[in-house]
């Protein structure tokens, strides 16, 4: 009995400890496998096209590389399209906003007016006025508070623009594994007949 636990805990520690090895196995390579995944998955989706240019008697070379001018083109010129579009909806969401800066900035001032508003304020003043003891409590959750909420302002800008910053600078990586890809799948597209056949 004792035997056929062991070799159980045995098998289920060798389960695990080679769940693991792939795992790791994964996280390593990765990186590696993505481009040549990428473009396999390109090359799979120009074959028909490539078949089709084939059919004009045109050479696998030639036929592989329009197809993928063809797509990578096309892909620009709709990612161009959406920028341009992005871009082209900010410039009118920053004027719809210098449009209504004044009717907003009335608004507050129409609410903070307001008597209860002012009633509040007025109370809170002689709170103030009438407590001595609380000015250093009062003094200090005021600078606390003002603190957090500069710090996260702070952060918030900083992320953004170490973000722009990480998105420019991996930029040139980026259009190394682009190339990498694209060359990986003409070779495949090329010899995707004998490969597959």
């Amino acid at each position: 009995m004792d035997s056929l636990l062991f070799k159980r805990v045995l098998r289920g520690l060798w389960v695990v400890l080679a769940g693991a090895g792939l795992l790791l196995a994964l996280y390593v390579l990765l990186p590696l496998i993505y481009p040549l995944l990428l473009a396999w998955l390109l090359a799979y989706l120009i074959h028909p096209l490539v078949l089709i240019l084939k059919g004009f008697k045109l050479p696998g070379w030639l036929a592989v590389s329009l197809s993928l001018l063809f797509y990578i083109g096309g892909t620009a010129l709709v990612l161009t399209a959406l920028i341009t579009r992005l871009v082209k909806e900010l410039i009118v969401l920053l004027q719809t906003f210098d449009l209504h800066t004044g009717e907003w900035r009335d608004l507050l001032l129409s609410i903070s007016r307001n008597a209860s508003i002012q009633n509040i304020i007025n109370q809170i003043n002689q709170f103030y006025h009438e407590n001595p003891g609380y000015h250093d409590t009062i003094d200090s959750n005021i600078n606390r508070t003002t603190e957090t909420v500069g710090n996260a302002v702070t952060e918030l800008i900083t992320g953004f623009f170490n973000m722009i910053l990480k998105l420019i600078s991996a930029l040139p990586s980026l259009g190394t594994i682009l190339m990498v890809i694209v060359l990986a799948a003409f070779f495949l597209s090329t010899g995707w007949e004998r490969h597959n056949a």
